[in-house]
C-alpha cells in the first residue's frame, strides 16, 4: 500500500509539472515557496481522491485550493496557469447557484458590484516578466481541417460570429450558458461571440471559477468544446500565445434596452495587479469604468467614505455582498425590462434571480463532485438548480493593471473638478476619491473611424484623402487646445471642422505633390516632442505629459504635478497625456484643469433636470449661505474685486448697514412714482393715490395682416394643394366643405392666453363659420389647448378626435405651435405628451386631418427619421426686398443673426455684449467655492449687484462700488424712465433665471431692497413662470387699468388683468422669467433690456441659444439706422433659382434667398442707430408711441438691416434720397412690387399698377379683390399651373393682396394716436462670457453658433461632415440636418423606420419654420382662412353663364302655335317624329358662345342690330356647386373612381396595347390608319381576330338589346392640350355604370394623355392631323363610326341579326361638360335638378323612332335662359358640344375636316339642308366649365423665316398679294389664317353687308364666320337640298368656299345682288381658282382685277389658300372705289 501511495504521489507531481512547469511557482507565495499547511492539505485530499478513483490516470486538479471560499488573501496566485478540465457530464448535475446566491444577496441589476477590487490585468506585461528567465516558446496554432474556413471573425464552418453582425440576432442558449466576448489579435476592433457554461466563469461573489472549459459555437451551433485550445482554433482566433480563457474571454455580451447585443462588463478573472504589489496598499472598491459606450455609466457617484469602507472590506473578505446605497439608488433609476425565457437580454441591468441557500464558507459542498459521481453526495445540502437562470449576472469589474488613484483634496487644490476628455485608447480605472474627477466623452466620437459611401466622400472632397492617423489627430488636438487659450471652452463641432479640414488638405490631388502631405509622415516616436513644440505657443496653458508605461502613469503624474506645482510655472488649462507603445499603439487623453473650462465642461454633462435638482439641493441644504458668509469676512472679500480699480469690497454686513441707515431716513416717505425728480420724495399715501389719465395708445388694436404673412399662408396652401395633387390619395380636398381647427401650445399659461387673444382678434373663427361674432368671446378657449395632462385639455383633445371621426366631410387642422419644445417619446406622466397627441393613431390615419407643426427651431423635426417629408416644409422668406422711400414708421425685422452682428460694432454700443466685471468676479468665486453650482454663485452675485445698483440710484452713498457699470446703467434707465412721463410709463428689464428656486430667491431679495429704498411705487418686480399667470401689485394694476379707462366708472369695478406679456406694455418693471427655455411668448414693445447672464452654462446647443435671444427679437423702426438700407441686386442666377424653388407648385414667387454676407462688401462704418443713445433712451422712456407698439406685435416682413448691403461701389454708399427716381426703381423694389410681380408670373400677364390711387386707410383684410387685381385674370390664366389648385390659389391670392399704396403696405394702418417722433429700437442683450464667445461672429463674419449641435434631443451621425458656415438658405439647412443628424433614444421619431430603414413620412403633416417673433401665428391663421375659401371654391365650378342671343327675332320654332290636338306633346317626355318633322328648322344662333359669330339669315323679318362692343373679352361665368354626378379632371382623387381613372396596377400602362384600324377615305387619300391604345381592362368593348389578335371592330349593341354596357351609345371625346384639365373622368357622371368612352387625341399628345388617363381607351389621329383643328377630329370620328357600323352589321348579320337593328348612334361630347340638369316647370319647389349623364343618355336612347332622327342633343345651361320648357319641350335647331349622332342617317353629310371653328354650325346647316332631323331636348341642359387651357389650336404669329421681323402682326397681314414683297410667311396653317382673317376683316371684304342684316352675304354649301356685323345666308347646292326661301332677298356679297361640282353657273344666276356687292372665291391653288371663275361664268356678272387676288401668308410648301374678290356688275354703277379696297 505504501508503494502504491508513493507511486501515485510521484505520478501526480510529474503530471502536474508536465501540464504546467510553473505551477509550483504560481501556487506559491510572494517568495515562490509553497505554503506547507494549505498545500499539504490540498495535496493529501487530491491523492486520496485519485486513489479512490477507478480511472487509470488520477485527476491532476487542486480544486480544494482554488474553490476554497475562505481564501481571501490579497495576493491570490493566478489561476490561469492551470487548465485542467473536469468531466462535463458530472458537472451537469452540479449546483449552479453560485451566481444566483451572490446576485440575489447583493441585489444589483446589470452593473457589477463595486466592493470587489477589479482591475484589467495586462497579460502582455506578465508574459514579459518571466521569473525563471526561460525564453518563451512561440505557440504553434493547430493545423485547421482541410477545407475549413480560416477567415478571422468566422468559425471554421464559415459562420459569422462577430458582434457587429449578431447585434439584432435572437439567440437561444442552453440552460446555464451565457454569451461571452473573445478578443482576437486579428480583429482588434471587433469581438467574437461565444456561448460558455457559466460554471466555468468567475463567481460574482468570489471571482473564482471552476477550472476547465465548456463552450458552444454561436455560428454553426457545434457543441461540447471541452478545451479552450480546441475552441479557440474553431473560432479562428489565430493566437500567437497559449490560448487561455482567462486571457482571451474578455467581456460579457448583453442586450441593451433596444434589444441589441452589445459589449457588457468585463469578465472578472481573479488576478493581482503588479501595480498593487508595488504600491503596497489595497485598491479602493469604487472603480470608475472608462468605457465610452452610452449604456455603461461611470461609478463616480459613490461617496469617499464608502470608498474607504469598501476598500477595508475588500482587504478582509472577497465574498462581502453589500452594495453601497448610492450605487443602488443610481441603478434603480434606470430599470430594464425583464427578459424573455431562453434569451439573453441585458439593458443596463438584469432581472432578479431566484433566491437560494448559498453554501457556507467552510462547507464541503462547495467543492466539485468526483468524476464518477453523478451528483452531489447525500447530506450535502444541494441548493435549487438554476432552471430559471436565462442570463449570466454581470460580475464585478476586473482588477486591472492600469488604475489611477484619486487622492483626497483634489477638488480644493484645483478649485474645480478636473475633467478627463477621453480621446483615443482605453482610459485607466479610477479609484479613491473619484467624486473629485469627471470623465467626459465630449470628443471621443471625433477620433472614431468613419465608414462613408464614396459619393459622400466625394462631396466632402475626400475622394483621395486617406484617414488621419492617430498621431495626426493628437497633434490637431494640441493645436486646437492652444487656440482655445485661457477662456474658451472646447466644442466638438469646432474640432470636427478642424479634423475635416485637415483631412481635406491631406488629399493628394497630384502624385507629384506627395512630399507636401505633412501629416501623413508623423511617426509615433515623434509625436511627444512634436506635441510639445505645438504646445509651446500656448505660453504654458497647454502642457504635454509623455507617459512611458501607460496612460495611468501619465494621469497620475499630472495629478501629482497639479497637487505639488513647481515654482515659477504657470498653471495649465489643458494637459495632454500621450502614451506610445509598440503593443497598444498611440493613446492619449486630455485633462481639463482650467477653472473656467473644467467647470463648463463638467456642468454641460448634466441635463437640465439634473442641474435644477443640484441647485435645489444646494439651496435646501443651506450651501447657498456659504456665499453670504464669504462676504462677511473682510479678508476674503478683498480677493474678489468687482472692478479693476477697486481693491476692497464691503461685506454683506456693510451693505446691510448702509441699507438700514438709509431706511431710517425715509420716515414714512417714498420716492416719487412718476413725473418728478429722481430723489424727490412724497408721502406714501399721496403716492398710492397718484393715478394717470386714460392713454389711448395702449389699447390693443386689431391684428393686421401683412403681405409676407399672406404670402406664407399661400405657400402653405400651395403645399396642401400639392399633397392633394400628388396622386397618392392622401388628401381629397374636393370632399370637404368645412374647416375645423385646434391649436396646441406648450404648457404655458402666457402663451396659451396669447394664442387665444390672437385667434379672437383675427376673426378666423367667424370667417370659417365656426362661431358667430357674439359667441366667439366665450368659446374661443375651446380651440386652444395646452399640451399637458390636465383634465380640461385632455377633454379638448378627445372632443377634437371625436369630431374628426364623426365629420368625415370636414377638414380638421391640428396646429402644434412651438413644436420643438416637446419631442420626447411618450412614456408616462407629463413626458412626451406631444407624442401622445400628435402621433395618435386615430389622427395619423384620419384622411380628413392636416397636421401643421410650427417652430422657430425646427431642428429636432429635421432628422434622418423625421416624419415630415422635405417637400412639406414651408419656410419663412429670409429676405424681402424693401423700398427705402417709405415713411419713418416702417419697420424691419431684427433677429438673432442681427443681434450677433452687432457684437462687432465699433462706432456704437453693441446690442449684444458681455459684462467683463461680472465675469471676473464670478470666476473668482467659482474658484473659491468649487462645490457650488455656477448658476448659484452667479445668481447670488447678480442679485447683489442689482441691490447695490438700486441703492446707488436711491442715493445711498458708497453703494456704487458694489455693482458693475452695465448693471447700474440698465437699472438707472428702468427706474428713472417713469419720471419723464406724465402717465408713469416706462420700460421693462427682463431677467432670465432658469431655476425656479433661484428665481424666487432673486425675487424676494429685489422686492425687499426695492421696498426698503422707497421705490415700491416707481417700478414693479414680477416673477413669472410657464405654469403661472401674471400677478401685479395692486398699485401697478390700477395704473394699467387707468391707462385703459377701466377706472373712469367708479361704480363698476374693473375686471381687467394682464394675461400676456404684451399687456405689460409701458409698465416700468423688472420681469424675472424662470423656466428651462422660453416658450415663444411675445414681449412688449417697452422691453428695453434683456439680462441673460444666468443662462446657457450647461450643454450649449443652437436651439437653446436662439431661444434665449428670441426674447429680444422684434420689428424695429427703419429710421433708427444711420446708413441707408439698400438691397443687393439679385443676379439672374439667384432670381432664377428663387423662382424655380418657389414656383414649383404654382405658388407665389417670394424671394427666399438671403444674400450672403461678405466682409469686403460691408460698409466701412458699421451700421448703428441714429442719434445719441441717451436721447434715444429718454425718448423711449418718455412715451412709447403707437407705431412702436403696433410694429412690435404686427407681423411685417423685411430684411434685417445688418443683412442689407450695398452693391460694392463707392457711388452706392450715398443716401437713397440723393438717387433719381429711375435709380430708385432699378435698385430697390418694394414689397408690393415683389408680390404683384409674383402674381403676374402666375397669371402670365403684366399689368400696370397704380400705386397711389387708393386711400392709405383701406382695409387690408377685404375679402373681395380690388379692381386692378380683378382685371389680371386673362384667358391664359391656368396655363402656368399644373392643377386646378393653381388657379384656385391664384384667385385666393388675388383676394388676399389688395391694391394698397407702397406707403401702407409694409406697416400697420395709421391711427390718430400715432406719434411720428418715436422710434422702436432693438433690445440690449447682456449674455454670459461663454455664450458671448459662441454668438460673436468670427473674424470672417461667419456666425459660429449655427454649427453647434442643433438641439439637445438630436445628435450628429458622424464627425466627418461639412460645417454650416455663414448664413445658408432654409432649404439647405433643412437638407443638412436631415442628412447629418439623428434623434436620440428618447426622441419620439427614434422608431420611425419603414422598409430599408427609411423614415415613414406622414402624408398630411407640414412644417412651418421661421424666425422667432416674425409673425408665424398670423400666417397660419390666415392659412386657415384661405384654405376654407379654397375648399368652398373646390366644391364650385366656373361654368359659362351667357345671355341667349337673337331671342327677339321671329323664330319659326319659337313662334310655333300649338293647336288643341298638339297639347299632348307639351308634356311628352320624348318627341313625336311627325311633330318634330313638321317644325321648321331654326337656323338662328341662340347660344351666347356665338355672340361674336355671324348670324344666320333665316328669311324672317329681322331687326338691324347695332354691333355689340364687348369690352371684356372673357365670356361671363358663374360659380356653381358641384354635384355628385359631375365630371372631373385628372386632379380628382377619391376612393370610388380610383380604378376608373388610374391603372389597376403600376404596370398597367405598359400592358396597354396599340392597335391599328384602317378604313378608306377619299379626303385623306386611299385609306386612313388610326391607332387605338386599349388597356386590357377595356378590351371587352372590341372585337379581335382569333388569329393574331388584330382589332376588327368596336362592339355595338342592337336596337332591342342593351349589350354589355349600361348604355348603348359609345362616347367619343375629342380633346386637345387638356391632358390634365379635360373633364374625362365620367365615373360619377355615369353613376359608376359600364360604358364605352373613347378619348380622341392627336399623335403628338398621345404620351401625355396615356400618362394621365392610363385606364382610358385612346384613339390616336394620324400625323397629318397634328396641326389640324377640331373639324378634322370630328370628321375622322364620324368616318370611323360609319365604317365600324358597316363592320358590325356584317359581323352580326352572320350571327342572325338584321343589319338595320345594329345601333347606329355615337355621342360626340366636348371635354368641358361638367354637369347635366333636368328642367321641370311643374315642380315649383325645385324646377331644376342635377341628374347624371347616364340618365340623360338613357332618356335619349329611349326616343321612339330614334333611327329616323339625324341628331339628338340638349341645350347649354344659362341662368338667364328664356326657354319655356312647358311650352317648348323640344326644338329643331342647332346642336353643339353634346350631340347624339346617327352615323347611318348622316352618311352623306360630313364635317369639314379643314375647320378650326364653327364646324358645328356648318355641319348643322348641312344636315338641315339635306332634310336631316335635328331635335333638341329642352328639358335637359348641360353646364360647360370655363377651362382656359387648351381646347383648340392656336398658333404663334411668328415668321417662318428666322431673321424676319414679326412684331405687331395684325390680322390684315394674314393675307397678301401673291408674289408680293410684303408677304411675310407665317408658321400657322392656311385654313387657320383664313378663318381668322375672315372673322376679323370680313367687313373689309363685304362692306355692303356691315350692319345690314336684310342684305346678307350668300354662302354656298358652307358657313364661315365673317364677324358679328355681317349676316350669312346659307344655301345648299344639292338637288334635294331644303333651303330657306330667299326669292325676295337681295344679297350684298357672294362667298364661294372650296365649292364642288354641284355648284353650277345657272344655280348662281338665280340670286340677285345689291349694287356694289362683293364676290369672294376661295380655292386651294391659283389654277383651280381660275378654272372656277371660268366654269361658273363669274366674269359675266362680276368685275375682277389683278390686284384683287390674294393668298394666305404661307410659304409655297405649306400650300396656301388663294381667293379672288370682285365687284358685282350692275347698270350705272360708279367706278370701283379704291378706298373700299383692302391692303
Amino acid at each position: 500500500m505504501t508503494d502504491i501511495y508513493h507511486i501515485n504521489i510521484n505520478t501526480l507531481r510529474t503530471r502536474i509539472r508536465e501540464y504546467n512547469p510553473y505551477a509550483h511557482k504560481a501556487m506559491g507565495n510572494t517568495h515562490g515557496q509553497l505554503k506547507s499547511s494549505r498545500f499539504e492539505a490540498a495535496l493529501h485530499n487530491s491523492i486520496e481522491q485519485s486513489l479512490r478513483s477507478q480511472d487509470v490516470a488520477p485527476r491532476p486538479v487542486f480544486s480544494q485550493l482554488y474553490l476554497d471560499k475562505q481564501h481571501s488573501h490579497g495576493r491570490q496566485p493566478a489561476a490561469e496557469n492551470i487548465d485542467v478540465k473536469p468531466n462535463i457530464k458530472e458537472l451537469d448535475a452540479a449546483p449552479r447557484d453560485r451566481h444566483s446566491s451572490a446576485s440575489s444577496a447583493s441585489g444589483y441589476r446589470g452593473n457589477p458590484p463595486v466592493e470587489q477590487p477589479s482591475v484589467d490585468q495586462s497579460y502582455d506585461d506578465e508574459e514579459k516578466e518571466d521569473p525563471s528567465g526561460s525564453p518563451q516558446q512561440p505557440y504553434r496554432f493547430p493545423t485547421p481541417p482541410e477545407g475549413a474556413c480560416q477567415t478571422p471573425g468566422f468559425c471554421q464552418a464559415g459562420k459569422d460570429i462577430r458582434l457587429t453582425s449578431l447585434r439584432e440576432v435572437k439567440l437561444t442558449l442552453p440552460e446555464g450558458f451565457v454569451l461571452v466576448g473573445a478578443k482576437s489579435p486579428n480583429l482588434p476592433d471587433n469581438i467574437l461571440v461565444s456561448a460558455v457554461d457559466a460554471r466555468f466563469l468567475p463567481n460574482p461573489k468570489t471571482n473564482l471559477a471552476l477550472l476547465g472549459f465548456s463552450g458552444n459555437c454561436i455560428g454553426c451551433g457545434e457543441q461540447g468544446f471541452r478545451y479552450f485550445t480546441e475552441f479557440s482554433a474553431h473560432i479562428n482566433m489565430r493566437l500567437t500565445t497559449q490560448p487561455k480563457k482567462q486571457k482571451h474571454l474578455k467581456y460579457y455580451i448583453v442586450r441593451n434596452n433596444q434589444g441589441l447585443l452589445v459589449r457588457g462588463p468585463l469578465v472578472p478573472w481573479k488576478v493581482v495587479s503588479p501595480e498593487v504589489r508595488k504600491r503596497g496598499f489595497p485598491m479602493a472598491p469604487q472603480v470608475v469604468s472608462p468605457l465610452l459606450s452610452a449604456g455603461e455609466k461611470m461609478l463616480a457617484g459613490a461617496a469617499s467614505s464608502q470608498a474607504a469602507q469598501g476598500a477595508q472590506q475588500a482587504t478582509i473578505s472577497y465574498h462581502a455582498n453589500r452594495v453601497p446605497a448610492s450605487l443602488l439608488a443610481a441603478q434603480q433609476q434606470h430599470p430594464s425590462p425583464q427578459p424573455r425565457p431562453s434569451t439573453i437580454k441585458y439593458g443596463g441591468g438584469s432581472p432578479p434571480l431566484p433566491n437560494g441557500p448559498s453554501p457556507s464558507v467552510g462547507d464541503g459542498s462547495a467543492q466539485p463532485p468526483k468524476k464518477r459521481h453523478k451528483g452531489w453526495g447525500p447530506g450535502m445540502g444541494r441548493p435549487d438548480a438554476m432552471s430559471n437562470l436565462n442570463l449570466v449576472m454581470p460580475p464585478h469589474p476586473a482588477m486591472q493593471a492600469e488604475s489611477v488613484f484619486i487622492q483626497p483634496g483634489l477638488l480644493n487644490i484645483c478649485c474645480t473638478k478636473p475633467v478627463i476628455l477621453a480621446c483615443h485608447g482605453n482610459l485607466p480605472y479610477l479609484h479613491g476619491n473619484v467624486n473629485d474627477m469627471v470623465v467626459s466623452t465630449l470628443l471621443v466620437d471625433c477620433y472614431k473611424p468613419v465608414q462613408m459611401p464614396p459619393k459622400l466622400l466625394e462631396g466632402l472632397g475626400l475622394t483621395n484623402a486617406p484617414p488621419l492617423s492617430v498621431e495626426t489627430m493628437a497633434l490637431l488636438t494640441v493645436q486646437y487646445l492652444v487656440q482655445l487659450g485661457n477662456e474658451k471652452v472646447p466644442l466638438r463641432e469646432e474640432f470636427d471642422a478642424i479634423l475635416l479640414q485637415a483631412r481635406q488638405e491631406s488629399a493628394i490631388k497630384d502624385k507629384n505633390m506627395q512630399q507636401h502631405a505633412q501629416f501623413l509622415s508623423v511617426a509615433p516616436a515623434q509625436l511627444p516632442w512634436l506635441a510639445k513644440v505645438a504646445a509651446s505657443a500656448s505660453n504654458g496653458l497647454v502642457r504635454i505629459v509623455n507617459a512611458q508605461a501607460s496612460l495611468a502613469e501619465g494621469i497620475s503624474e499630472t495629478l501629482q504635478m497639479i497637487c505639488m506645482p513647481q515654482p515659477y510655472t504657470r498653471y495649465p488649462s489643458f494637459v495632454v497625456v500621450i502614451h506610445v507603445s509598440r503593443h497598444r499603439g498611440t493613446e492619449f487623453c486630455v485633462l481639463v484643469t482650467g477653472v473656467h473650462q473644467a467647470r463648463v465642461v463638467a456642468e454641460s454633462m448634466l441635463s437640465a433636470s439634473d442641474c435644477f435638482k443640484e441647485i435645489s439641493y444646494e439651496i435646501i441644504t443651506g450651501k447657498f449661505n456659504l456665499l453670504t458668509s464669504h462676504f462677511k469676512e473682510p479678508s476674503t472679500a478683498v480677493s474678489v474685486p468687482v472692478k479693476k480699480h477697486s481693491a476692497h469690497i464691503p461685506g454683506t454686513s456693510e451693505i446691510d448697514k448702509l441699507l438700514d441707515d438709509f431706511v431710517g431716513t425715509m420716515t414714512g416717505e417714498v420716492m416719487m412714482p412718476y413725473h418728478g425728480g429722481e430723489l424727490l420724495r412724497v408721502r406714501e399715501d399721496v403716492a398710492k393715490d397718484m393715478l394717470p389719465e386714460k392713454q389711448t395708445d395702449v389699447l390693443t388694436d386689431h391684428q393686421e395682416l401683412h403681405p409676407v404673412q399672406i404670402a406664407v399662408a399661400m405657400k402653405i396652401l400651395s403645399q396642401v394643394c400639392a399633397i392633394a395633387d400628388s396622386g397618392t390619395q392622401s388628401l381629397d380636398l374636393g370632399r370637404f366643405s368645412k374647416v375645423d381647427l385646434l391649436v396646441m401650445v406648450p404648457p404655458s399659461n402666457i402663451l396659451c392666453n396669447q394664442t387665444v387673444e390672437r385667434l379672437k382678434q383675427s376673426g378666423v373663427l367667424v370667417d370659417l363659420g365656426m362661431e358667430t361674432a357674439s359667441s366667439v368671446e366665450q368659446k374661443v378657449d375651446q380651440y386652444v389647448m395646452k399640451c399637458d395632462s390636465t383634465a380640461e385639455n385632455q377633454a379638448k383633445f378627445e372632443s377634437f378626435v371625436k369630431h374628426v371621426r364623426q365629420h368625415p366631410y370636414t377638414l380638421h387642422v391640428l396646429i402644434q405651435d412651438q413644436a420643438h419644445v416637446d419631442v420626447n417619446r411618450h412614456s408616462s406622466g407629463n413626458m412626451g405628451l406631444a407624442d401622445k397627441y400628435i402621433n395618435c393613431k386615430d389622427l395619423a390615419d384620419a384622411p380628413n386631418l392636416l397636421i401643421l407643426q410650427v417652430s422657430a427651431s425646427p431642428f429636432p423635426l429635421q432628422t434622418q427619421k423625421s416624419r415630415i417629408t422635405p417637400h412639406n416644409e414651408v419656410f419663412w422668406p429670409s429676405n424681402i426686398k424693401q423700398n427705402p422711400n417709405v415713411p419713418p414708421e416702417d419697420t424691419v425685422y431684427f433677429g438673432v443673426s442681427d443681434y450677433c452682428r452687432t457684437a462687432d460694432w465699433s462706432n456704437h454700443m453693441p446690442n449684444l455684449r458681455s459684462d467683463d466685471s461680472f465675469e471676473q468676479m464670478s470666476t473668482s468665486l467659482l474658484a473659491k467655492y468649487p462645490k457650488l453650482h455656477s448658476m448659484v454663485i452667479r445668481t447670488y452675485i447678480l442679485v447683489r449687484h442689482y441691490s447695490a445698483a438700486l441703492m446707488t440710484i436711491a442715493g445711498v452713498p458708497g453703494a456704487q462700488e458694489m455693482t458693475t457699470t452695465e448693471t447700474l446703467s440698465m437699472l438707472q434707465d428702468i427706474v428713472n424712465a417713469p419720471l419723464n412721463s406724465t402717465s408713469g410709463r416706462g420700460s421693462m428689464l427682463l431677467l432670465r433665471v432658469p431655476s425656479i428656486q433661484l428665481a424666487m430667491v432673486a425675487y424676494d431679495k429685489l422686492h425687499s431692497v426695492r421696498d426698503k429704498l422707497g421705490l415700491q411705487y416707481r417700478f414693479d418686480v414680477i416673477l413669472s413662470s410657464a405654469n403661472t399667470d401674471l400677478t401685479l401689485e395692486e398699485y401697478f394694476l390700477k395704473r394699467m387699468q387707468a391707462w385703459r379707462g377701466e377706472l373712469d366708472n367708479l361704480e363698476r369695478k374693473s375686471s381687467w388683468v394682464p394675461r400676456t406679456y404684451s399687456d405689460l406694455e409701458g409698465l416700468p418693471c423688472i420681469l424675472i422669467l424662470c423656466g428651462k427655455d422660453p416658450l415663444g411668448e411675445t414681449m412688449p414693445r417697452s422691453l428695453k433690456y434683456c439680462d441673460l447672464r444666468l443662462v446657457n452654462h450647461g450643454h450649449v446647443t443652437r436651439a437653446s441659444l436662439e431661444q434665449e435671444i428670441s426674447l429680444a427679437c422684434r420689428y424695429i423702426s427703419r429710421d433708427v439706422v444711420n446708413e441707408p438700407i439698400t438691397v443687393c441686386d439679385m443676379s439672374d442666377e439667384d432670381s432664377q433659382s428663387d423662382s424655380e424653388m418657389d414656383n414649383d407648385d404654382g405658388d407665389l414667387q417670394i424671394d427666399t434667398d438671403r444674400p450672403q454676407s461678405n466682409s469686403s462688401d460691408v460698409q466701412q462704418t458699421s451700421p448703428g442707430f441714429s442719434g445719441n443713445p441717451a436721447q434715444q433712451h429718454n425718448t423711449q422712456n418718455g412715451s412709447v408711441s403707437e407705431p412702436a407698439r403696433k410694429t412690435a406685435n404686427d407681423n411685417v416682413s423685411s430684411a434685417s438691416p445688418a443683412s442689407i448691403q450695398d452693391s460694392g461701389k463707392e457711388s452706392q454708399g450715398n443716401s437713397v434720397s440723393e438717387m433719381s427716381p429711375q435709380q430708385r426703381g432699378s435698385s430697390v423694389t418694394s414689397l408690393q412690387g415683389m408680390v404683384e410681380n409674383s402674381i403676374d408670373m402666375i397669371y402670365g400677364k403684366e399689368t400696370e399698377k397704380k400705386r397711389d390711387s387708393h386711400d392709405q386707410g383701406e382695409d387690408v383684410n377685404a375679402d373681395l379683390p380690388t379692381e386692378p387685381l380683378a382685371q389680371r385674370e386673362a384667358a391664359t390664366h391656368d396655363q402656368t399651373g399644373t392643377s386646378p389648385m393653381g388657379s384656385m390659389k391664384s384667385s385666393l391670392a388675388k383676394e388676399n393682396f389688395p391694391a394698397t399704396s407702397t406707403s401702407t403696405l409694409g406697416q400697420p394702418k395709421p391711427s390718430g394716436s400715432r406719434r411720428t417722433g418715436s422710434s422702436l429700437f432693438p433690445v440690449t442683450i447682456i449674455v454670459s462670457k461663454t455664450a458671448y464667445d459662441i454668438l460673436r461672429p468670427d473674424p470672417q463674419g461667419k456666425q459660429r453658433h449655427i454649427s453647434l449641435q442643433p438641439h439637445p434631443d438630436v445628435g450628429w451621425i458622424c464627425p466627418l461632415r461639412p460645417m454650416l458656415l455663414g448664413e445658408v438658405t432654409n432649404e439647405v439647412q433643412s437638407a443638412y440636418y436631415r442628412q447629418w443628424t439623428e434623434p436620440q433614444q428618447h426622441h419620439m421619431d427614434t422608431d420611425n423606420k419603414g422598409e430599408n430603414s427609411l423614415p415613414v413620412f406622414h402624408p398630411r403633416r407640414l412644417l412651418l419654420s421661421g424666425p422667432p417673433q416674425v409673425g408665424k401665428t398670423g400666417a397660419y391663421l390666415q392659412f386657415l382662412r384661405v384654405l376654407f375659401r379654397m375648399l368652398i371654391r373646390l366644391l364650385e365650378v366656373e361654368v359659362y353663364n351667357e345671355d341667349e342671343i337673337n331671342m327677339d327675332q321671329e323664330s319659326p320654332a319659337v313662334s310655333l302655335v300649338f293647336n288643341v290636338n298638339q297639347t299632348t306633346n307639351l308634356t311628352a317626355k320624348w318627341p313625336d317624329y311627325e311633330f318634330v318633322l313638321s317644325m321648321p328648322f331654326d337656323a338662328n344662333l341662340h347660344e351666347g358662345k356665338y355672340a361674336s359669330s355671324s348670324p344666320v339669315y333665316t328669311g324672317s323679318q329681322q331687326k338691324d342690330l347695332s354691333p355689340v362692343v364687348n369690352k371684356d373679352s372673357r365670356r361671363p361665368t358663374m360659380s356653381i356647386m358641384l354635384s355628385k354626378f359631375s365630371a372631373h379632371n385628372s386632379f380628382h382623387h377619391c376612393e370610388h373612381c380610383h380604378h376608373y381613372m388610374e391603372s389597376v396596377a403600376p404596370q398597367q400602362a405598359r400592358e396597354s396595347s396599340l392597335y391599328s384600324f384602317t378604313f378608306p377615305s377619299a379626303v385623306y387619300g386611299e385609306e386612313v390608319r388610326l391607332h387605338f391604345i386599349i388597356p386590357q381592362t377595356q378590351e371587352k368593348h372590341f372585337v379581335f381576330s382569333k388569329q393574331g389578335h388584330h382589332l376588327e371592330s368596336l362592339r355595338l349593341p342592337t336596337l332591342d338589346t342593351l349589350g354589355h354596357n349600361d348604355i348603348k351609345t359609345p362616347i367619343f371625346t375629342p380633346t386637345c392640350s387638356r391632358q390634365e384639365h379635360g373633364l374625362l373622368n365620367l365615373f360619377h357622371a355615369m353613376e359608376g355604370g359600364r360604358h364605352t368612352h373613347i378619348v380622341v387625341v392627336k399623335q403628338c399628345e398621345m404620351a401625355l394623355y396615356q400618362k394621365f388617363w392610363a385606364n382610358h381607351i385612346i384613339l390616336v389621329l394620324p400625323v397629318v392631323c397634328n396641326d389640324a383643328g377640331i373639324g378634322a377630329a370630328r370628321f375622322l370620328v364620324k368616318e370611323l363610326a360609319y365604317y365600324n357600323l358597316e363592320l358590325e352589321r356584317n359581323r352580326q348579320e352572320e350571327l342572325g341579326v338584321r343589319r338595320q337593328d345594329v345601333w347606329p348612334y355615337i355621342i360626340i361630347m366636348d371635354d368641358a361638360l361638367v354637369m347635366w340638369n333636368m328642367h321641370d316647370s311643374t315642380q315649383e319647389d325645385k324646377p331644376t335638378q342635377n341628374i347624371s349623364l347616364k340618365n340623360v343618355i338613357l332618356h335619349l336612347e329611349a326616343t321612339p323612332k330614334i333611327t329616323h332622327f339625324s341628331m339628338l342633343g340638349a341645350r347649354q345651361w344659362s341662368g338667364k335662359s328664356t326657354v319655356d320648357v312647358s311650352m317648348q319641350p323640344f326644338s329643331r335647331c342647332h346642336l353643339h358640344s353634346f350631340i347624339m349622332l346617327n352615323v347611318d342617317a348622316t352618311q352623306n353629310v360630313q364635317y369639314d375636316q379643314n375647320r378650326y371653328s364653327c364646324e358645328d354650325i356648318d355641319f348643322n346647316m348641312r344636315i338641315s339642308s339635306g332634310n336631316g332631323l335635328l331635335c333638341r331636348f329642352n328639358r335637359f341642359s348641360f353646364m360647360k366649365k370655363a377651362i382656359h387651357v387648351g381646347g383648340g389650336m392656336d398658333f404663334p404669329m411668328k415668321s417662318k423665316v428666322a431673321n424676319a421681323s414679326t412684331q405687331n402682326i395684325t390680322t390684315r397681314q394674314f393675307v397678301a398679294a401673291p408674289d408680293s414683297e410684303d408677304l411675310v410667311a407665317l408658321v400657322a396653317p392656311p385654313q387657320f389664317l383664313l378663318e381668322r382673317y375672315l372673322a376679323h376683316e370680313g367687313k373689309v371684304l363685304f362692306p355692303m353687308a356691315v350692319d345690314n342684316h336684310q342684305t346678307p352675304v350668300l354662302a354656298i354649301d358652307c358657313y364661315l364666320n365673317l364677324g358679328a356685323q355681317i349676316s350669312v345666308a346659307y344655301m345648299g347646292s344639292r338637288p334635294h337640298s331644303v333651303n330657306t326661301d330667299m326669292e325676295d332677298c337681295r344679297f350684298s356679297g357672294l362667298l364661294l368656299y372650296l365649292c364642288d361640282s354641284f355648284v353650277m353657273a345657272d344655280f348662281l344666276k338665280k340670286f340677285s345682288f345689291v349694287p356694289g356687292a362683293t364676290l369672294c372665291v376661295i380655292c386651294t391653288d391659283r389654277n383651280t381658282l381660275r378654272r372656277q371663275i371660268v366654269r361658273l361664268e363669274l366674269e359675266d356678272q362680276w368685275r375682277f382685277r389683278l390686284r384683287d387676288e390674294f393668298q394666305t401668308a404661307n410659304a409655297a410648301e405649306d400650300k396656301p389658300l388663294y381667293f379672288l374678290t370682285g365687284q358685282h356688275i350692275a347698270p350705272k354703277v360708279p367706278a370701283f372705289d379704291d378706298k373700299a379696297q383692302w391692303t
